[in-house]
């Protein structure tokens, strides 16, 4: 910058090409302006600040406040103009100035708090030179920094169980059904994929003998298509198992036995995450990111943990330090476990399950960063009439949020890791008519249960599922929970999954405000759920509203005001909108909610 430019703002912009343009967003910062400097560069005057920082020395073994650098010496003369660039910092992009000196970088980042705005680092060979040796030895090749992939920086409310990484996937499916499903997932607004890495699988011969390969690809397409990754960690190696395995039952117990060393899982885990933690050092190839881990699914179901509360307490504890071993920063939640009422009427509930696994381990109590429940509800609608409250998801859920205020850890987020409903037929195997939901309900019940869930601060729900990877070989049950069709179906898209995504467009970027003036549901855990009209409202950033309309029961006539000077439309589930004029609607509220979006753009 030539001299002819001192007592201005830096405004130059440094292209990642190289070119120059122009940035003036911060041109009334002082910070900003230059001043003089030399080698016919002027210095912004934030640098300068920096460079005669004062502070308390000791001279003479007194305390003296002084300059406490000397800036040629410290930082040397400046050796390019100052440029503004946007620049990643904490996986957010930021406008940063710099400056290069002979033996120091200087940047300014207006977004920190003041003080701490400059920082400085040394500068390559520039600073080994000078600092250690007049020869200093060739510059070996640098460590290339991991890819970035457009993953979600944050957990959010959407997710699903898509079992890309099941073996099972790529057989039925192939390469290219796989890429469609990534796709349909993502257009879907699925921010979160949920999925299996089994132990047995990725350590199958021996302890410290891994098998990446399979897995490493499907992490690695799942990142490169935008999902944050849950990774669900189950399934326990021949050489590891109990060795009662084969006595114990469960689905298939030579699988899902436990470890007879927990600590061999929590080897396993420490290895895992830091393979997957995206930090580019001892990654999978292209080092893709698991940004959370579940320790096993449904640890309270003897079907998928053939073994005592005591045992999953110690494989928690021992995952929960592995994974933390690796990455302080990864997300450890619960294996999902199975959700009743709580007072263990039910013999896979998991709450009574977690407390007698924390009494036998105490340190569990403290292995996990969330907890993960599955409150499923097969045969009824989330919030059915006549049930009784505590065993509607509303109730499951407040069962949930209790156990954890009474662990203390009221603070730790609660996720529902599965949920869903089946729209299998009588004609089907497996299939009971109590559990034959029609495509209608199966739609209307996802969003119901998403709603109810948001309302009472659930961080995340992963929905269950996107499409059955076994195509529904003896498990048509299951099979028919998705919202996709089978492959030989070409992935049809059932009303759920429309209903999904429109969810997912209304809610993105909402906050829970609270309940409307229509609502008339009050919980009462001590009755029978009564038949009521749900009504919810959120609020977005810009001032837009959104209100979430349905009765349990039967359909409702009500006079719904608008909000003056806003332009209103009501939506539904399959997206079809009708813009909503006048100062009132009215209103037919059923089963199916509907959708009421105010805003004040036009």
């Amino acid at each position: 910058m030539a001299s002819a430019d001192l007592g201005e703002p830096v405004t130059q912009l440094l292209q990642p090409d190289g070119s120059i343009g122009v940035f003036d967003v911060y041109e009334d910062d002082p910070s900003t302006m230059l001043v003089e400097g030399s080698n016919g560069h002027g210095v912004p005057q934030g640098f300068l600040d920096f460079q005669e920082t004062e502070g308390i020395i000791y001279r003479d073994g007194r305390p003296v406040r002084e300059a406490i650098y000397f800036p040629k010496f410290v930082f040397g003369l400046p050796v390019t103009a100052a440029y503004w660039v946007q620049s990643r910092v904490a996986g957010k992009e930021l406008p940063i100035l710099f400056q290069v000196f002979e033996r120091r970088v200087l940047t300014y980042n207006p977004t920190n708090p003041a003080g701490a705005r400059i920082e400085m680092g040394n500068v390559g060979q520039h600073f080994y030179r000078w600092r250690y040796d007049d020869n200093p030895p060739p510059t070996a090749d640098p460590t290339p920094a991991p890819p970035t992939y457009n993953q979600p920086e944050r957990i959010t409310p959407f997710g699903m169980n898509t079992y890309i990484t099941g073996l099972e996937r790529l057989e039925n499916d192939g390469m290219d059904g796989i890429e469609r499903l990534l796709g349909l997932g993502r257009e879907a607004g699925v921010d979160w994929a949920r999925e299996e890495l089994s132990w047995a699988n990725l350590e199958p011969g021996k302890k410290g003998e891994w098998n990446w390969q399979y897995y490493d690809d499907r992490v690695l397409q799942l990142a490169e298509a935008g999902y944050g990754i849950v990774g669900v960690v189950m399934t326990t190696p021949g050489w590891a198992r109990v060795d009662d395995c084969g006595s114990r039952g469960g689905r298939i117990a030579d699988y899902w036995c436990p470890p007879a060393n927990p600590q061999d899982f929590g080897d396993a885990m420490r290895v895992l995450v830091e393979h997957y933690d995206g930090d580019g050092q001892d990654d999978a190839p292209g080092s893709p990111r698991v940004a959370a881990w579940q320790i096993w699914n449904e640890p309270s179901t003897y079907a998928t943990w053939p073994g005592s509360p005591a045992e999953y307490g110690a494989l928690l504890a021992a995952g929960y330090q592995g994974a933390k071993a690796a990455d302080r920063s990864a997300i450890v939640a619960t294996g999902g476990v199975y959700l009743y009422d709580g007072m263990g009427t039910d013999p896979n509930d998991g709450m009574p399950f977690l407390n007698k696994a924390i009494a036998a381990v105490p340190a569990a109590a403290q292995s996990f960063d969330v907890l993960a429940i599955h409150p499923y509800m097969p045969t009824s609608a989330p919030d059915a009439p006549v049930i009784f409250s505590t065993i509607t998801l509303w109730g499951r859920i407040n069962t949930a949020l209790g156990w954890l205020q009474e662990q203390g850890a009221a603070n730790r987020p609660l996720w529902i890791s599965e949920i869903g409903w089946s729209t299998c037929t009588s004609d089907d195997a497996g299939c009971t008519s109590d559990v034959s939901m029609s495509e209608s309900q199966q739609a209307t019940f996802l969003v119901r249960s998403y709603i109810l869930a948001l309302a009472l601060g659930v961080q995340h729900v992963s929905y269950f599922q996107l499409e059955d990877k076994f195509d529904g070989d003896s498990r048509i049950y299951w099979g028919e929970a998705s919202i996709l069709g089978k492959r030989s179906q070409d992935y049809r898209q059932k009303p759920a999954y429309r209903a999904y995504q429109v969810l997912q467009q209304q809610l993105a970027d909402m906050d829970y405000q609270g309940t409307g003036e229509h609502n008339t549901f009050d919980y009462d855990p001590t009755i029978e759920n009564p038949e009521d009209l749900y009504h919810f409202r959120f609020t977005g950033s810009d001032g837009s509203l959104l209100d979430v309309l349905w009765h349990n029961s039967f359909s409702e006539e009500v006079t719904f005001a608008l909000e003056p000077g806003m332009t209103a439309e009501q939506i539904q589930l399959d997206g079809s909108t009708t813009r909503l004029n006048g100062s009132t609607v009215e209103l037919t509220v059923g089963a199916m909610p509907v959708y009421i979006r105010q805003s004040s753009g036009r």
